[in-house]
């Protein structure tokens, strides 16, 4: 069993794990726990952080893309734009949780 990666490919796209896990768990998460918040106007502070860490991870994504474009890997720019692209449509909806805060 391998656990670190052995050339510069398999490291590149072991770099971008924990953005992708915390996109995914992040949305999972907020959305399992919307059912305990309070009916009128209970949003939690912490909510902010969430959606600032989805522009973290957006920020990663896309120059991670621009970088991947410019070195000729055409497969690992394009999986990068897809979780930008998903990391926006998340981030957009959970907006809306920032306007009741």
């Amino acid at each position: 069993m391998q656990f670190f990666p052995r050339s510069r490919d398999e490291c590149g796209k072991v770099i971008y794990l924990p953005f992708r896990a915390y996109v995914l768990l992040a949305f999972v998460s907020v959305e399992l726990l919307r059912a305990f918040w309070p009916q009128h106007g209970g949003v939690p502070d912490s909510i902010i952080l969430v959606v600032l860490g989805y522009m973290g991870c957006f920020v990663v994504f896309i120059l991670g893309a621009v970088v991947q474009l410019a070195t000729h890997r055409g497969a690992q720019a394009a999986t990068n734009f897809f979780f930008a692209f998903i990391t926006f449509l998340i981030w957009c909806h959970s907006l809306h949780y920032l306007a009741s805060t």
